[in-house]
């Protein structure tokens, strides 16, 4: 059981220190996303998963020109600079007044990202850390392998296998039972 936490906890749920700018992001924002407030669910019908992660600004800014086809760090910098940083400028001011932002993500292949602004905001005011949401796509070979390790797992225990690792809410019956049609249609 201990190799499976960790191979789960592994890809789901990864934790970084967190650093000085988590007072400008409102945490809470990410249950908005059904991969953290259905999280079994998601892996199941909809193949793909996230993790809250923590990282520089500057990291984030990396990862998300890489996404759009390869891009410098600075032209991605530019892009979001096309208003000569007005946005940029505002959205600092604002998390000085106190303001919280919506956490930013990045999808590991690089298909979508949001929280460019708010990245280069956050470094403005010298930030080291961030939160940010990682979305991951599970391919075949990586959702048979976790499909199989929950398959006879009863709801209570991998409720609290969720909750274990970080995902507050635990699992809903509709991932649960989302699953267990799963097994019985295509496993059987």
């Amino acid at each position: 059981m201990k190799e499976v936490r960790k191979y789960i906890r592994d890809i789901l749920l990864e934790e970084f220190s967190k650093g000085d700018c988590t007072d400008f992001f409102d945490i809470n924002s990410i249950n908005s996303y059904v991969e953290f407030d259905k999280p079994l669910y998601s892996i199941v019908a909809k193949r793909k998963t996230a993790k809250l992660v923590y990282m520089s600004p500057r990291q984030y800014i990396y990862k998300i020109a890489q996404g759009f086809g390869g891009l410098s760090y600075e032209d991605a910098i530019a892009y979001a600079n096309l208003d000569d940083g007005r946005l940029v400028k505002k959205y600092a001011e604002d998390m000085k007044r106190g303001d919280k932002f919506p956490v930013g993500y990045y999808t590991r292949d690089g298909e979508m990202q949001e929280g460019r602004h708010r990245a280069l905001a956050a470094m403005s005011l010298g930030c080291e850390n961030m939160p940010v949401v990682e979305f991951i796509k599970l391919n075949d070979q990586g959702f048979q392998r976790v499909v199989n390790k929950f398959r006879d797992m009863e709801f209570s225990e991998l409720n609290e296998l969720f909750i274990g690792m970080g995902f507050e809410n635990g699992i809903t019956k509709l991932g649960y039972h989302e699953l267990k049609r799963y097994v019985e249609y295509n496993l059987k």
